[in-house]
């Protein structure tokens, strides 16, 4: 240990001035399975350190025990989360006439998915509104509820336009709000939620602007609440300012910025897309009136899912109750996945992690002293963690 301690000094500021820096990833075939979990799960003056917060940003309730010297145990035991958050974003040009007369209907299912949940939830246009000209063609300029630059849209019951920003699995009539906000039953329907406005797609801004507006806007501030995951749902025939797409906002900028705002507020983002993803739909949607020359691939739109762990779903698709079959995976288990273990440095080849109830889907990887597991965990569950370190 002295002779090498000069040498883990000078990279000090890569990896901390710690053995395990060595070690920046170990990839398992699969948990460890052979064995249920055992031993103390409660304090034990003997012999476990109980930790009721663990640290900073881990929200995991742990004890651990020293099995033999240099042998540690750790047990973590993972609880979902009992509330969410939805941002539904929503394409109100001209050219998604005929998916805005179903989409309200076919995104019911969504809430079935959360019918156990406490939950809340917000409309937005894709129209941020930072483009230029307003003239009297409906087309050109948003007419509704002026729901721009990251505001939330009024809700919608059976014609008339609510004083409520928020829906709530509380509020009276949920289901049937849920679809009159979200529908426009005829072209000419613009002063009704969700509004009229011309080719100037932006939902990716739109998000940045909400995000932002959390520190200045009331409703945003009591809309986006600590311990909550956000999941976002973007649904448009383009992508993210299709004329200039150079310009565009990044999935990157909405992820940063979204962490930046709810910094220590321990929330998670998952982002599902729904948009054009593949060429049959793409054909689909060319031959509509008004989209000829404005359908385009969600390529940028997309890339937001893929970094957030949610989903790209086919704007044509048929079902998109089947097509966001993965909400109800998310809500089931809404964790985080890293477990911090205690000792510093400790012997990657020889850790060892089981998890009770077992789920064979599961799988881990070892990050210095973080255990990644690979997908989501049943609320709950009890997860052992055994290894020798070097004192």
């Amino acid at each position: 240990m002295k002779k090498i301690l000069p040498f883990l000094c000078i990279v000090f500021f890569v990896n901390g001035c710690s053995r395990i820096g060595f070690y920046s990833e170990q990839d398992s075939k699969g948990l460890v399975i052979d064995h249920k979990l055992d031993g103390p799960l409660e304090c034990d003056n003997d012999k476990v350190d109980c930790i009721t917060k663990g640290e900073e940003g881990n929200p995991f309730l742990r004890a651990r025990y020293e099995d033999t010297p240099g042998y540690l145990v750790e047990y973590f035991e993972i609880s979902g989360r009992e509330e969410l958050e939805f941002v539904v974003v929503l394409d109100a040009s001209q050219s998604m006439d005929d998916n805005l007369k179903k989409v309200g209907e076919n995104l019911q299912p969504v809430l079935s998915y959360i019918s156990d949940k406490k939950w809340r939830m917000v409309f937005m246009t894709a129209d941020h509104g930072d483009h230029t000209g307003n003239t009297s063609d409906i087309w050109e300029s948003y007419h509704g509820d002026q729901a721009r630059f990251g505001k939330f849209m009024r809700l919608e019951k059976r014609g008339s336009i609510l004083d409520q920003l928020i829906l709530t699995d509380t509020t009276p009539e949920y289901e049937q709000i849920f679809k009159d906000t979200l529908t426009r039953r005829s072209p000419s329907e613009c002063d009704l939620p969700p509004g009229c406005h011309g080719p100037h797609e932006q939902p990716l801004r739109s998000l940045k602007a909400a995000f932002s507006r959390y520190e200045t806007d009331p409703s945003h501030k009591s809309f986006f609440q600590a311990d909550t995951d956000t999941i976002l749902l973007i649904m448009t025939d383009e992508d993210e300012r299709r004329q200039d797409p150079q310009s565009a906002t990044t999935a990157e900028e909405v992820i940063h910025t979204f962490k930046n705002m709810f910094k220590g507020k321990r929330k998670r983002l998952f982002a599902f897309s729904l948009s054009i993803q593949d060429e049959s739909c793409y054909e689909e949607e060319r031959r509509g009136i008004f989209s000829k020359k404005t359908a385009a691939y969600g390529h940028i739109i997309g890339r937001l899912a893929e970094l957030t762990g949610g989903q790209n779903v086919s704007l044509c698709s048929k079902d998109y109750g089947a097509a966001l079959a993965r909400i109800s995976q998310i809500t089931r288990s809404l964790i985080e996945s890293d477990l911090v273990l205690q000792k510093l440095f400790l012997l990657p080849e020889t850790v060892r992690v089981s998890l009770d109830p077992i789920q064979e889907q599961v799988s881990w990887n070892l990050f210095g002293r973080k255990i990644r597991l690979s997908g989501p965990v049943q609320p709950g569950t009890k997860v052992k963690v055994s290894y020798q370190y070097e004192k």
